[in-house]
């Protein structure tokens, strides 16, 4: 059959060089056409594990939006959510607007691979949601590996130059705000 593959053969370089916990190799393969051919750029990512109804989260909706449909759909309160962050300057609008909801933070160095699946295994890490911008051919092996086990996750790239969407356009992108 034709597939498309997808590989990062170190997720985590910083804390495999660093002989830290979460370095991973990582491979998806789905039919062909299915995967998106992501140019090395940044990606707005939110995902959530199995078991929710399909809506939950929404890329478009604002961060307290996102919290607030999440703990409905769990049956708790917003502080009582858990959402999974990269440590980034980037990021201190979201902690911030996080923080306000009372909601738990867990700050990740790098692997945002591995974030992204920490919420398929909420039970055992209990992280309910992951957050924020990094690499988009991440991005396409995290929501492959929710795909697996039912998760949800939108991702949007971030074209912010005329160069970046020229290169995604080559790369097959049509619509840089899909």
């Amino acid at each position: 059959p034709k597939v498309d593959i997808a590989v990062d053969p170190l997720e985590g370089t910083t804390l495999c060089a660093k002989d830290m916990p979460g370095s991973i190799a990582v491979m998806a393969m789905a039919q062909a056409g299915t995967l998106l051919y992501a140019p090395d750029v940044y990606m707005d990512k939110i995902a959530i594990g199995p078991g929710y109804p399909k809506g939950i989260i929404d890329l478009d909706a604002s961060v307290e939006d996102n919290i607030q449909a999440l703990a409905k759909a769990k049956g708790v309160k917003a502080n009582e959510i858990t959402a999974l962050v990269m440590d980034r300057p980037r990021h201190a609008d979201l902690i911030g607007k996080l923080r306000a909801l009372g909601c738990s933070i867990r700050l990740i160095t790098d692997g945002d691979v591995v974030g992204v699946i920490q919420c398929a295994e909420t039970a055992k890490t209990g992280i309910d949601i992951y957050l924020g911008i990094g690499g988009a051919p991440e991005g396409v092996l995290a929501a492959g590996a929710l795909r697996c086990v039912g998760g949800q996750m939108q991702g949007r790239l971030i074209l912010d130059t005329p160069e970046k969407i020229a290169r995604a356009a080559t790369m097959g992108v049509k619509d840089p705000k899909k």
